[in-house]
């Protein structure tokens, strides 16, 4: 990640990697109106819109959809387009200021890999539009990477050019091997199966360079520092702890030791929202005394819980950064695998989510990207939706425009339908422009990254057999959560217990000429 200082037009095509330092380059208030071509279909929209929700959450960038009355209030026609593309995937650096401009992606690059999150790969094209650079370009790459030239395809070369360090402001920020923006170790390559363009100095990271599953806590900070999220805060100017930033609340966050995914916040530093009934993030600073799930159940105390997977005898240090403790608050142990706060309970659903609702900040059109003056933002309707399940939405919760509830019914072979609907500005939720089809295809198919695949293939894309998952020693899977969540039990059924690392379900088999098990994908298509 990089921001240039060079004397360029922002407005030249001779180097699109490269940029002016030019207030300009950057999107006024935050805010980057956006729109969708027509040829961009339902699928595509719901991860397009999950990859602007999660640069949102983590950052003070907002995204609204391109109005005439947004251009005004912002005072520019500029806005991006996202325009599917036969094989391109690609975004310019920055604001171009050129109205409209296109963020494009394929099929290919969007779902072509079993290893990619689709939401992910656009959050690669986003960071892009916010004025991120590839990281291969930073001054500094040579300390981490070495560039194999020769392997390049011809005419691709100078994609690799170094900038220098008067040419760029890294904010603090070291060389990240796991940003989202940084490429994959065959990129440009001229055969990409069987030459590298990039090898890692550091041999563990060799496989994960280009990783397209989430943000980093780097690529985070990096935004928030780009486009001064902090501006507002009486303490900018101390210093946090740990090489730390402030987020728009003014906290100090810091990297996760043990998750380099999560911006955590500092050790002894106060959460804005820790005294509050809401929760921020994911829910790992959530503090509150909410002890009742979203079905009514009183929550069982933690210290009490300890034939549980997260149970305090087991991980007492680990639990308490959490805010575990003796007592039967929400709390969200794993922020990794779930995206707001839960608990145990003594029905037979072992656990469920809390009824806590989000922090929503009241602000104006400069704070929110929102084209409706008043401050006092309406929030929609509670959700009730019967017989169906709201992914990232609590049923009977109430959201402030913006929001976006992905939708789902249980359709047959286990799969699950999707839609979308969004919370506007005058406090209704839009139509979803897929209607939910609960009744299947009949057709064995995983949707997303095959966490909800609930069918009965049990073989794998070489021709074996999955191995039953109850007879595999030592996995976690067979575990609370991860049991009840994904449908790990007594079979040999594919499933995605774990959805930050596979794409798509996947089991265990044996190895050949081993008795030793080895996971492989399954032959599962996407629906």
């Amino acid at each position: 990640m990089c921001y240039l200082a060079a004397a360029e037009h922002p407005r030249s095509t001779r180097v699109k990697r490269k940029a002016a330092k030019d207030p300009l380059m950057l999107w006024p208030q935050g805010t980057i109106p956006y729109r969708f071509d027509t040829s961009v279909a339902p699928r595509d929209k719901a991860e397009l819109m999950k990859a602007m929700a999660t640069w949102s959450s983590q950052t003070c960038v907002k995204f609204a959809e391109f109005t005439p009355q947004l251009a005004a209030a912002l005072g520019h026609q500029d806005h991006i387009t996202f325009t599917k593309h036969s094989t391109n995937c690609e975004a310019k650096t920055g604001r171009a200021r050129t109205g409209s401009q296109a963020v494009t992606y394929s099929d290919s690059c969007m779902y072509g890999s079993y290893k990619n999150d689709p939401s992910a790969v656009a959050l690669h094209l986003l960071g892009s539009t916010m004025g991120l650079f590839p990281e291969i370009t930073r001054p500094d790459r040579d300390q981490r990477v070495i560039v194999l030239t020769e392997n390049i395809k011809k005419g691709d070369e100078s994609k690799f050019n170094k900038l220098t360090a008067a040419q760029i402001n890294l904010f603090g920020v070291p060389f990240d091997y796991l940003s989202i923006m940084m490429w994959g170790d065959s990129t440009y390559s001229s055969s990409p199966a069987n030459r590298k363009t990039i090898i890692s100095k550091n041999p563990y990271f060799q496989n994960l360079l280009g990783q397209r599953t989430s943000l980093s806590y780097y690529d985070i900070k990096f935004v928030n520092k780009l486009y001064t999220c902090d501006a507002k805060c009486a303490n900018r100017a101390t210093a946090c702890p740990a090489a730390g930033y402030r987020d728009e609340k003014c906290a100090c966050m810091c990297p996760d030791p043990n998750n380099w995914r999560v911006a955590a916040v500092c050790p002894g530093q106060a959460d804005p929202n820790a005294d509050k009934n809401c929760y921020t993030k994911r829910g790992e600073t959530y503090q509150g005394t909410v002890s009742k799930t979203q079905t009514g159940e009183t929550c069982v105390p933690w210290n009490q819980a300890l034939d549980r997977f997260y149970n305090m005898a087991k991980f007492p240090t680990q639990l308490a950064k959490y805010y575990i403790g003796p007592h039967n608050y929400c709390r969200n142990p794993d922020p990794t695998l779930l995206d707001r706060p839960w608990c145990y309970v003594q029905s037979k659903l072992d656990w469920d989510f809390c009824v806590v609702p989000k922090c929503v900040t009241s602000g104006n059109p400069s704070a929110s990207g929102l084209t409706n003056p008043n401050p006092a933002i309406k929030t929609c309707d509670p959700l009730t939706i019967p017989k169906m399940i709201i992914s990232n939405c609590i049923n009977g919760g109430a959201y402030p425009p913006g929001t976006v509830c992905n939708l789902a019914c249980e359709a047959d072979l286990g799969r699950l339908a999707f839609s979308a609907t969004v919370c506007q500005v005058d406090g209704t939720w839009s139509v979803p422009t897929n209607p939910l089809k609960c009744g299947g295809s009949g057709t064995d198919c995983y949707q997303g990254r095959g966490d909800t695949y609930r069918g009965k293939t049990s073989t794998t894309r070489s021709g074996a057999k999955c191995y039953e998952w109850t007879s595999v020693m030592g996995i976690t899977y067979t575990n609370e959560p991860f049991k009840t969540m994904y449908d790990i039990d007594k079979h040999n059924f594919c499933r995605n217990p774990d959805p930050m690392r596979f794409a798509s379900p996947w089991c265990y088999r044996i190895k050949p000429g081993t008795n030793q098990v080895m996971e492989e994908v399954c032959d599962i298509k996407l629906c």
